[in-house]
């Protein structure tokens, strides 16, 4: 980023192998002063030099550009200048992997100070650096996020996304920038994305999304607290799909940290019954994105969750445990050197939570997710046998070391080329705790998450005589989300008749006979 004044240039580097974070600043000379009027006519009615002193001067000059080829180059004033940026900042970074991507630091007016975001607070926040007195100082703070979004050409605020009304939502806010206080812009309960402000700061464009209400582009006029929506793409038949709205719930974990999700009941719901449950979970870290937001329409989050319940009378519901983005950073580091043990604890608790005030039935507990989710189902079902009975694990990495040196390095701990440094974090050992049913999915032209984590998981569970509790599924042209062999609506069809073979249907013990 550049300086207002446009003297020095600022931008971060990341460090994955020490964890530091250095602010560098590059400065640049100002440019000569421009001659006033008449000098340059002045210069030309000089007194011509002798031919002797200008072979003298041109002589010194050979001389000189000889020594500076000599001590490693000949530049001239024309050329650019070597002039390398300077670390002004360093600090060791102990939060979220996906975090060092984020810290880009700006300029305030002062062509000076910049702001940039970081998780030394424990959540992401704006701090001001002065590089003069090598401080840093907090300017946003509390239990929320805040992500730099725009700053006016003055730059006496900054626009700025937050989730501080609520952690499953995202609004627009204008931050002053003299006192740090924060003024919400967007009118509406929902998720904004994609946000864009203009110049002026009057008006907002946006994606908008809420449940009972698609995902459209609006238009916002900030000063008369306005929102008009600018776009009607959905057909008017799947409007009708989109009316339910899950009931969000929070509960503490037994660390004393708040864990939300979101649920659906049956028609006809009673504490007291004793329904089938089934979770959805992801729990790795997303950026900034999670799975209990307003308006997250997703098939597993969502559609898959509601025909379940209304059809089959289940209890279904999303987690998001530590592990996860956009809780702080505490949760998004959770799985360092303990891949997954975090969101069990986690999963366990919420089962229990949902046992008491749910009316689940705690013999039939189901959970599913992809990707990192269907490594972390996988835990689950290995780890805490006692509470998980039934399990669907889609393209999940077994295996941390076949997957990306970036992400497995900053998310679940350090590795050396050549070296299985991960392999203490594998699965394979824990598969012969199966004692549920599981079903393993994953597409064979998967080019993220390897199909051999898969295979090599499933021969496990075979050598350990678990051939009646695991199933395979797979699709022989499929990708990281199938789509070759198996569509969408195939997958789900697969989850239904494997959930209603394992775990039944929606009726108490009582009614079942």
């Amino acid at each position: 980023a550049w300086a207002p004044d446009s003297s020095k240039v600022a931008f971060s580097v990341f460090e994955q192998s020490s964890g530091h974070v250095n602010i560098l600043e590059a400065s640049f000379p100002k440019e000569p002063e421009a001659k006033e009027e008449g000098e340059e006519e002045k210069d030309k009615k000089k007194v011509e030099k002798s031919k002797d002193t200008k072979e003298e001067e041109e002589t010194q000059d050979r001389n000189e550009r000889r020594g500076r080829r000599e001590r490693g180059g000949d530049k001239s004033e024309d050329e650019i200048q070597d002039n390398p940026a300077k670390v002004v900042y360093r600090f060791l970074h102990h939060g979220g992997p996906t975090t060092p991507n984020m810290i880009r630091p700006e300029y305030l007016a002062d062509s000076r100070r910049m702001i940039f975001l970081t998780e030394q607070a424990g959540f992401r926040h704006l701090f001001v650096l002065d590089p003069v007195y090598e401080s840093l100082e907090q300017f946003t703070r509390g239990h929320f996020e805040v992500y730099p979004l725009d700053m006016p050409e003055h730059r006496e605020f900054m626009f700025v996304t937050s989730t501080k009304e609520d952690p499953g939502r995202l609004d627009v806010y204008k931050l002053d920038l003299s006192d740090a206080s924060m003024t919400r812009l967007t009118p509406e309960n929902g998720t904004y994305g994609s946000a864009a402000v203009s110049p002026d700061g009057k008006h907002i464009l946006a994606s908008f999304v809420k449940y009972g209400s698609l995902r459209e582009l609006v238009g916002i006029d900030v000063e008369a607290a306005e929102q008009k929506a600018l776009t009607d793409s959905h057909p008017e038949k799947t409007l009708a799909f989109t009316q339910a709205k899950p009931e969000p719930f929070t509960y503490q974990n037994r660390h004393g940290q708040e864990i939300h999700g979101h649920l659906f009941k049956p028609e006809g719901w009673k504490k007291e019954d004793k329904r089938p449950l089934l979770i959805y979970v992801y729990g790795g870290p997303l950026g900034t994105r999670k799975q209990v937001t307003e308006g997250n329409y997703g098939g597993d989050a969502y559609f898959f969750s509601w025909y379940l319940a209304q059809k089959y009378g289940y209890v279904t519901c999303t987690i998001d445990p530590r592990g996860m983005s956009g809780y702080g950073a505490l949760f998004e580091k959770a799985n360092f050197e303990q891949a997954g043990v975090p969101q069990v604890e986690d999963l366990t608790d919420g089962v229990k939570y949902l046992i008491e005030n749910l009316g689940v039935d705690p013999e039939r507990v189901g959970i599913h997710g992809w990707s990192f989710g269907g490594f972390q189902t996988q835990m689950c079902l290995y780890t805490e046998p006692d509470v998980f009975s039934v399990g669907i694990a889609g393209a999940g990495p077994t295996e941390w070391e076949n997957y990306n040196s970036w992400y497995s390095t900053g998310t679940i701990g350090p590795s050396r080329e050549g070296e299985t440094d991960l392999k203490k974090y594998s699965l394979l050992p824990l598969a012969k705790n199966l004692e549920g049913k599981l079903l393993l999915v994953h597409g064979m032209e998967d080019s993220n998450v390897l199909y051999q984590d898969t295979v090599r998981v499933y021969a496990e569970l075979l050598d350990a005589g678990k051939e009646t509790n695991v199933e395979l599924f797979l699709d022989p042209s499929g990708g990281h989300g199938l789509g070759g062999h198996v569509k969408r609506l195939g997958r789900y069809r697969k989850y239904e008749e494997f959930l209603l073979r394992t775990l039944g249907e929606g009726k108490t013990p009582t009614e079942a006979h």
